[in-house]
């Protein structure tokens, strides 16, 4: 989250949108934790007209809509999966607007669904295969080594840059 939001403000993005359920969803809680970093370490204040923590999942729709309603247009948004990526550019596009020429917007996670989308998503590729392999082979060696109380795994991400930025 915080490097795809950081590609953004290096794209000349400030006013960047982002609706998650912090309170609820751990995942939730460090996307939008990476989202502020990034803000911050940029000198971008997080506002309130582009930063919406959720009381329930089911209200995100709403929320953006509210957003458009509101007239808060961001110049990018910042969707913290791919599925809320594409929805909000199905809603942008139903109020008018279009990605990328009026907002831009990325994802996280790269479904393969992103790049026949249309526009073909900009997005984080997470490679959850290897991170399940990485999983067990450390959940193993835990139950099988006694002499081993703790792993840490770091396995790299990638920015894929599609048409929707």
């Amino acid at each position: 989250a915080y490097d795809m939001v950081c590609y953004l403000i290096k794209k000349g993005h400030k006013d960047i949108a982002v609706f998650g359920n912090p309170k609820n969803l751990k995942v939730d809680r460090d996307k939008l934790e990476g989202y502020k970093k990034a803000l911050q370490e940029n000198d971008i204040r997080v506002s309130d007209k582009y930063y919406y923590e959720l009381e329930r999942t089911e209200d995100w729709e709403l929320a953006v809509k509210g957003m458009f309603e509101d007239r808060h247009v961001p110049s990018a948004y910042f969707g913290i999966c791919d599925s809320y990526a594409m929805k909000f550019i199905r809603i942008a596009q139903a109020q008018g607007y279009k990605v990328p020429e009026d907002i831009r917007v990325v994802g996280m996670d790269d479904v393969e669904s992103a790049a026949y989308f249309r526009p073909a998503l900009t997005t984080i590729h997470v490679p959850f295969r290897k991170m399940g392999i990485a999983a067990v082979d450390n959940l193993l060696q835990l139950v099988t080594d006694e002499e081993t109380g703790c792993i840490k795994t770091i396995i790299k991400h990638k920015l894929v840059v599609r048409e929707s930025c």
